[in-house]
């Protein structure tokens, strides 16, 4: 008659927790590969200091928005390929000065299936940034180190003349596009 081996619930968690840890660890070993992989395209694209604002990944899609020389903000569409990214798209420069209170910049993807609308939050009384295009869509304002950027990736395709309303906390339309003439 052969004994059966029983494993103790001591085990069974001290296997659960190796388990956890080491999908964590490979998780978030490859979310810094990805980005010293999006650094390097970019560096490619632009000689000289690249600093990734925001990283959005859905699917097989990366889109990340980056800042150029301190000066502007560009951003760069990329496919997630098994054996690295692939660049599809990248433009823009939205300056990180303006007397308006935003900047801005829109581009569209070369089979016009989205647009990107991004740029640098300036005033700092301005609390949300709204695109009116195929509707009425909320941008997301990012801040980092101490400054301040936005963007919206939208599905739609760019209506001119482009309409972006900047508000404030007291809902004050302190900047706006199109005056709708």
């Amino acid at each position: 008659m052969m004994k059966r081996f029983r494993i103790g619930k001591g085990l069974w968690f001290s296997v659960i927790l190796f388990v956890v840890l080491a999908c964590s660890i490979v998780y978030y070993s490859s979310r810094s590969t990805m980005q010293n992989e999006i650094m390097r395209e970019l560096n490619d694209i632009h000689s000289g200091s690249n600093e990734i604002i925001v990283t959005q990944i859905k699917e097989d899609q990366v889109f990340t928005l980056y800042e150029v020389d301190s000066h502007s903000i560009r951003y760069a569409y990329f496919k997630d390929k098994q054996f690295g990214l692939e660049l599809l798209h990248s433009g823009g420069n939205a300056a990180l000065q303006s007397d308006d209170g935003i900047s801005w910049h829109v581009s569209e993807r070369a089979n016009g299936e989205e647009a990107f609308y991004y740029g640098a939050v300036l005033d700092p009384a301005i609390a949300q940034i709204v695109i009116i295009n195929s509707g009425v869509k909320s941008a997301q304002i990012i801040e980092y180190e101490d400054k301040r950027a936005w963007f919206l990736a939208d599905e739609s395709r760019i209506k001119l003349p482009v309409h972006i309303r900047a508000i404030d906390l007291e809902g004050n339309v302190v900047y706006e596009s199109y005056n709708g003439e």
